[in-house]
Parts: structure tokens; sequence; C-alpha cells
């Protein structure tokens, strides 16, 4: 055809044209119809979600306080971490933990993927940058029985949209590894937890005597593990929400049961 370069271009061209007009995509904020994950209107709640990013300490992810920008004395309850440093997307707030809670409770996967490609769009510590060898990413994984009842890995969804959002950028797309990092059915469930009472628990941990069989609160290496981490790439481990970091602690500590590089993390929103 005339003026085509691409046939299949046109066709995927028509096909998207043909499922806007007959399922037309609407704001996941405020269900209004746009061209995308969200409106004009609410786009900028996104933009504007985090406007203090550069002050957040690298370790554990809060805001220093103006006496502490930016060399004063910051009290980082992280300062040993298992992790080399952390990127936060957001504080947990309204309304965007409602898009979050839609894809883990809602029963719908692409507002995790939305909320991925909103991280993509930020690229964290540059992990997209040209000419830089792309770093593995790990979702925290879920457990069987959640996986069971949702039929999905939120944060494996997260991590698609990432991907996606790079590819379709034209950058270098982290390499997304699902099955190096899983999980037992041990422990009560940290969703249903307050932050005092995961604190409380930490607390607990902290004061008893060091027992290796329950550092990593569930997580194991999978079969996946020894051909992806022979490349000592750096890792970046992926989860949705940050609250005390003791589960992120208990997964970094599992992945390095094997030589690696670095690890850093990657929160889409804390607490």
């Amino acid at each position: 055809m005339r003026g085509v370069r691409d046939p299949r271009q046109l066709i995927r061209n028509i096909g998207s044209n043909l499922r806007g007009a007959w399922f037309p995509q609407r704001c996941l904020l405020c269900l209004s119809l746009a061209r995308g994950d969200f409106c004009l209107a609410c786009q900028p709640l996104l933009d504007g979600a985090d406007p203090l990013r550069h002050a957040r300490c690298l370790r554990c992810g809060r805001i220093k306080t103006q006496s502490e920008q930016p060399e004063g004395s910051h009290t980082c309850k992280h300062a040993d971490s298992p992790w080399d440093r952390v990127w936060i997307g957001m504080d947990y707030q309204v309304p965007l933990d409602g898009v979050l809670m839609l894809g883990k409770y809602g029963g719908d996967p692409n507002a995790c993927r939305a909320l991925g490609r909103w991280l993509g769009q930020r690229r964290p510590f540059s992990c997209h940058a040209d000419g830089q060898e792309p770093p593995l990413l790990i979702p925290i994984p879920s457990t069987p029985s959640k996986l069971r009842q949702r039929g999905y890995n939120p944060v494996e969804q997260i991590a698609r949209g990432w991907v996606q959002q790079a590819k379709l950028d034209h950058r270098n797309a982290p390499r997304l590894e699902s099955r190096v990092l899983l999980r037992h059915d041990t422990g009560t469930s940290q969703s249903r937890r307050t932050g005092k009472e995961r604190a409380l628990s930490a607390q607990a941990r902290e004061a008893s005597p060091p027992d290796p069989s329950h550092g990593t609160a569930g997580f194991y290496l999978g079969p996946g593990a020894q051909p992806a981490l022979r490349t000592r790439r750096p890792i970046v481990l992926l989860d949705d929400v940050m609250t005390t970091g003791s589960t992120l602690a208990a997964a970094c500590l599992a992945l390095k049961a094997k030589p690696i590089q670095s690890i850093s993390l990657v929160v889409l929103m804390r607490r």
C-alpha cells in the first residue's frame, strides 16, 4: 500500500483502533475516557506523587528533614541493610493506593502493570541507561496459596509493566527473572499486619538469638537461580510496599546465598 512501510504495523494500528472503539480505555483513577492508563487530569497526581524523592535516604527510603539535608546526621534504621540502595516511587497515599489495591485485591492485573509503566517512565537508578548492561529484575514472589487465590503475582505484573515501558521508549529493558526467588507458605501475611505489629516482630527477632532457618522468611532460590545469577549482573529487587523492610531484607539474604554483584531495591510505595 502506498505510504505504508510495514504492513504488519498497519494491521496492528487497525486492531488497536478497533479495540479502542469497541472497548474504550478508562482512567484507572477517575474512570473517565483516556488514551492511556491515566487521563490528562489525573496525570499530575502521578507526576507530583513524590516531589521530595531527591531527599530520601538511599538506605531506608525515608525523607530526610531539613536539618539533615544535605549532610546532616540521619538516623537510618537500615544503615547495615543487606541491600546497597533503595529507590522509592511515592509515599503510600490516596488516591494512588487505590490503584494498587485494585491490582492486588480487585483481580485487575492491568492496574499493576499500569503502575509498572509509571515506574518505567521514572527510570529508577537509571537502570535503562544506554550502553549499560541491563540488571536482573526480580519481583518479590507471592506464596503458592496467594498465587492460587489471585491467579497472578501483583509484583510480577508491576515488573512486566516496567519492562514493557522500557521497550516502548526504546531503552534497554531490565531482564525479568520471576523464577529466581520463590516463597513457601510460611508465617503470617504481612498485608494483614499493621506497621506497629511488624515493628514489634522485627524487634523480637533482633532480641532473640539468630536462627538461619528463620532468616529467609520462607524465601528460597528456585531452579532458575543458577543460570540467571551466573552472569553476575546487578540485581534489582522489586516490591510494591515497604513498611519495616523485614521482608525485603529476608529476600536479600536468600539471594546472597549465591555470589552476586549488588542488590538495589525499587519499591512502589513507602509507608
